[in-house]
This record gives structure tokens, C-alpha cells and sequence, in this order.
């Protein structure tokens, strides 16, 4: 896959598909991953508040994130309003 050069769309396509499994459904509600490039996901929050909630919960994302799709898929995540 690396040397074809799909490993980066098939992580991204793995995190799309388990991305509630992942954070959980409340989480999953109102954050929505939009994209992935270079290591870094882009996920887009609906609301401030939920912005301010999730970034304490950053490193524990990007662990659970790196145990389900790879150590290496996500270096990063950015959290967007809108």
C-alpha cells in the first residue's frame, strides 16, 4: 500500500469509517473529521463550547486514534468551528 502510495487514503478512509467508535457517539454528534493530509486531521466542531471541551481531550483522541488506525497515521488534530 505505502508503495503505491494508498496508505495515506486508506487511513483516511479507516478513520472516516470508525471515527464514532473512536470518540464515542456524544463526541461524534457534534465533531466530524474533515480531513486528513500529512498526519494531520482536521475535524470540524458545530459549536464553540464543544471546542473548548474537546481540546483537554486531545492526547487521549490522538492515542485512540493511533492504536486503531496506526501509530503513525495521525501526528496531529485541528480543531475547526463550522
Amino acid at each position: 500500500m505505502k508503495r503505491l502510495g494508498l496508505e495515506q487514503r486508506l487511513h483516511e478512509s479507516q478513520l472516516f469509517h470508525q471515527w464514532a467508535q473512536i470518540v464515542g457517539s456524544d463526541i461524534a454528534r457534534h465533531a466530524q473529521p474533515v480531513s486528513l493530509k500529512k498526519g494531520l486531521l482536521i475535524v470540524s466542531i458545530d459549536h464553540p463550547t464543544w471546542h473548548h471541551a474537546l481540546l483537554p481531550t486531545k492526547p487521549l483522541i490522538l492515542q485512540k486514534l493511533r492504536d486503531r488506525i496506526g501509530k503513525t497515521a495521525v501526528r496531529d488534530i485541528l480543531f475547526r468551528i463550522g
